[in-house]
């Protein structure tokens, strides 16, 4: 029925072992129209799987490696702008064919072994690896005692970088981008073939070696969205799961099951419509407005929100998330004072309702709490706040860091706010309009307070939060003073 991809070889197999379909009589998978369909598709395409299982039963070790192949071939052969998925710092022309990968899936590690192909062998292997953290030398060895132990006629590669070169179409490919020593920059885009840091001045490598390759001073690996967004939506098995939030969802007032479900994310909706029709648009952070995975995805990616633990909510926002006004939503307003050398944030009793008993509560810190939530500032506010912020340069130089505070105060620059930098996200179009830019990792605060509350109980030494300076801090507040210390003899 022309639904997977195969070599004519095993297509002949095929045909051979089990026939045509018999009631494939419709032939819309091989171009005609489809006029009258008798049978269901899904029942369809259930019996064309069985078919396949059944024709490949000495296949039926591989763990799905040649239905994982036959993904990659589908959008290969049905999809010109796909993106390819190996790493693209390896020359093309040394790239393994798809037909090769089907042969080394189908090929026995050795004659006689029925256990593992080549490429079943060499995926595990790789796997074993990457868990367990050896190093590519260790690797190395490890290959070159293995084909030495097995038969002789073993196809196993003799070093790391074969078996990586063998992989390098299944796998999801990196980019390796030259970094300025300082962090000041990446040679990349308009800086690619820079001597120097844009910035600094630095320079770029560290010295030639003996075969003319130039040793940059530092670099990093990018992992690319787009491939891995592909290989999401290609799989088979996953591909439903992540239009799931578009096409199964059910939405029921008063539940957050999904990031659709909330307000944010319906109000991204209200506001861009083209992005809720297409069902391909991804969630958890990272989104597309009319997302084509297979297509040219190089200027469509939007940003909904980005998701980490508190610390890294002040390195990515811009807003130092220390001192009085730690708090990003607060800002001016946030409820804080010093005590024995720590900031306390205690004012939370604000966000209940007006008539909440505990408001009234003096155990809580000695006072009745009559105000109302604090504001929360618009993005045209917190724009405008941004506006005053100095703008330092990027990166570690001494030189630089000494120059930028020189200029500011040369120019007598004072910032009264907690910004301390504009994020580069206020760039975009849409960021002063969303409801929400930045979350905290759920899982780091409830992991927290878990410990925190489990050490308490159980009187934890280092876990327990009921320490002598807690108790001071209440007799300092002076409230809940059944807790406070009480001296003994003349201690």
């Amino acid at each position: 029925m022309n639904l997977y991809y195969h070599d004519l070889e095993t297509i002949e197999r095929h045909i051979f072992v089990k026939g045509f379909y018999s009631k494939y009589v419709t032939w819309e998978y091989h171009g005609e129209d489809i006029t009258e369909v008798n049978e269901d598709r899904e029942d369809l395409e259930t019996n064309s799987e069985e078919d396949e299982i059944s024709c490949d039963s000495d296949n039926e070790d591989d763990d799905d490696m040649i239905p994982a192949l036959e993904d990659l071939a589908n959008q290969y052969h049905h999809n010109s702008d796909f993106v390819n998925l190996g790493d693209s710092n390896e020359h093309n022309d040394e790239r393994n064919t798809l037909p090769d990968l089907f042969a080394e899936a189908e090929n026995e590690l050795y004659f006689g072994c029925t256990t593992f192909s080549i490429l079943t062998f060499i995926v595990n292997l790789m796997h074993i690896k990457v868990m367990c953290g050896w190093s590519n030398k260790s690797f190395d060895l490890l290959l070159d005692l293995l084909s030495k132990a097995f038969p002789k006629d073993n196809k196993i590669p003799r070093s790391y970088y074969d078996g990586k070169k063998m992989l390098r179409d299944l796998g999801l490919g990196y980019e390796t981008i030259h970094v300025c020593e300082y962090d000041c920059a990446l040679f990349w885009k308009e800086n690619k073939n820079a001597e120097r840091c844009p910035i600094c001045g630095h320079e770029r490598y560290k010295f030639q070696g003996t075969k003319g390759k130039k040793i940059p001073h530092k670099k990093m690996q990018y992992f690319p969205i787009t491939p891995r967004l592909q290989r999401l939506f290609m799989s088979r098995h996953t591909s439903s799961d992540m239009r799931w939030h578009k096409e199964e969802r059910v939405d029921t007032e008063g539940v957050l099951r999904h990031p659709t479900d909330a307000e944010v994310w319906k109000d991204f909706d209200r506001q861009y419509p083209d992005f809720a029709k297409e069902s391909r648009n991804v969630r958890l952070g990272f989104a597309t407005d009319g997302f084509n995975p297979f297509g040219d995805l190089s200027n469509s990616y939007t940003i909904l929100w980005t998701i980490h633990d508190f610390p890294a909510y002040g390195t990515v926002s811009g807003y130092s998330t220390q001192g009085y006004k730690a708090c990003p939503v607060c800002e001016d307003d946030t409820s804080s004072f010093r005590i024995r050398g720590k900031t306390c944030f205690m004012g939370h009793r604000r966000y209940l309702c007006p008539n909440h008993q505990w408001r009234n509560d003096m155990e809580y810190d000695g006072t009745i709490e009559r105000r109302s939530p604090p504001r929360i500032l618009t993005g045209d506010e917190i724009l405008d706040k941004l506006k005053g912020v100095w703008k330092c340069r990027a990166g570690k130089n001494d030189k630089i860091i000494k120059d930028d505070k020189q200029q500011m105060k040369d120019a007598c620059y004072e910032n009264n706010t907690n910004w301390r930098r504009k994020s580069i996200f206020w760039e975009l179009e849409y960021w002063p309009k969303l409801k929400l830019r930045h979350n905290l990792d759920v899982m780091h605060i409830e992991k927290n307070i878990c410990d925190s509350v489990v050490g308490t109980i159980f009187s934890i030494d280092g876990k327990s939060k009921d320490t002598e300076k807690a108790r001071l801090d209440l007799q300092d507040l002076n409230i809940r003073k059944q807790l406070h210390m009480k001296k003994k003899g003349n201690k």
